[in-house]
């Protein structure tokens, strides 16, 4: 049986539960357009929109999320040095809106939205490895994906940069979205490579 971590480190960041005491930042980066501009419908998120969302995730994870045993769900990335809040990453899965589109039944996906401060110093490659590396080795998966709008360029190159293989594009409510895949063969694979 897969024990389920609370927390995942990497060399400078704690992934760690969401608590009620999270909703300030989570509302802050909600509320940045650039934040949210890919994300979702594109738009801000309210502040009745963000503790909402929290609610729904603290009881998530109280219950467990739903997929394989070890599905950490989303977690708060935090700097291990002076502890700042930085934003959200995600194992979980797949929304069936974009299995269907892609043509897979269900999967995992990673995720992440980081405050735009925190944007280009490698925070969001370091995570998305980290939650690769835990979906593979702890979790077990078949299969890992991400997705990203095609307009996000520097999201594409996080993805591709973590490690995971652009498969294809597919459109979804009026976006391309660009659709990314590893297995756990060709992770394997490159752990001996």
């Amino acid at each position: 049986m897969v024990q389920r971590l609370d927390t995942i480190e990497t060399e400078r960041l704690r992934l760690r539960p969401l608590t009620g005491d999270d909703l300030e930042p989570l509302a802050a980066l909600g509320a940045d357009r650039e934040v949210m501009r890919y994300i979702g419908s594109g738009k801000p998120q309210s502040r009745r929109e963000a503790t909402h969302w929290l609610d729904h995730l603290v009881a998530e994870a109280a219950a467990g999320p739903a997929g394989p045993a070890g599905l950490p769900g989303w977690r708060v990335v935090t700097a291990k040095s002076a502890g700042e809040w930085l934003g959200l990453a995600a194992l979980k899965c797949l929304a069936a809106q974009h299995a269907e589109a892609i043509g897979i039944e269900s999967a995992v996906e990673l995720g992440y939205r980081l405050a735009r401060r925190y944007w280009g110093q490698g925070y969001a490659t370091e995570l998305s490895r980290a939650l690769i590396r835990h979906g593979f080795d702890h979790v077990g998966l078949p299969l890992l994906v991400a997705i990203a709008d095609a307009r996000n360029l520097a999201s594409n190159r996080v993805l591709e940069k973590a490690g995971l293989v652009f498969r294809k594009t597919y459109a979804i409510n009026g976006r391309t979205i660009r659709f990314f895949a590893l297995t756990a063969d060709e992770y394997r694979q490159r752990q001996t490579d």
